[in-house]
């Protein structure tokens, strides 16, 4: 596998104000994505929930997904955190990420079980990693190593690069 490096137009888009200002490759804030982060406590599974609290909490969650999607411009759903992966497939998907140089946020689905159980409802994938581009989805593991090594991914992040750049009169 060769070294990919990110092009002038795709470095400024990926530090650019999507990104949290303390961002580093491979994180965010913690804060944009856990409620139950400061309590230190576990989020009750959602089918645990009664009826009327679940259906709320189940819009909650939705609309922080959506919030998540439309936030970073790219954003990986995956077991564990980059530096502490917690399956074989985020621990690969997340070295082709940083052996791509390509700087992305993540989510702990281990630590969030309302959004494990409603991104999968989501998105359509029943596993993980999934990895979204500017709110779309790229795929599972599957995909995403497909995208990385052939290039589509960073293709995809230079047309996406090229179109913010364009200036109408």
């Amino acid at each position: 596998m060769s070294t990919i490096t990110a092009p002038p137009a795709m470095t400024r888009w990926l530090a650019g104000s999507r990104w949290a200002p303390d961002f580093v490759s491979g994180g965010a804030d913690p804060a944009l994505f856990c409620d139950c982060c400061a309590a230190g406590s576990g989020v009750p599974s959602l089918t645990a929930l009664p009826a009327a609290l679940q259906e709320a909490r189940r819009a909650e969650t939705l609309s922080l997904i959506r919030a998540q999607l439309r936030h970073f411009a790219l954003l990986l759903y995956m077991k564990g955190k980059p530096d502490q992966p917690r399956c074989a497939r985020s621990a690969r998907v997340v070295a082709l990420l940083r052996h791509a140089q390509l700087p992305f946020a993540f989510v702990d689905v281990l630590a969030q079980p309302l959004i494990d159980e409603l991104l999968q409802e989501f998105s359509g994938l029943s596993g993980y990693p999934q990895l979204f581009l500017d709110g779309n989805l790229v795929g599972g593991y599957a995909a995403i190593a497909r995208a990385i090594e052939d290039g589509t991914l960073s293709r995809w992040i230079e047309q996406r690069c090229r179109a913010e750049e364009v200036v109408i009169p």
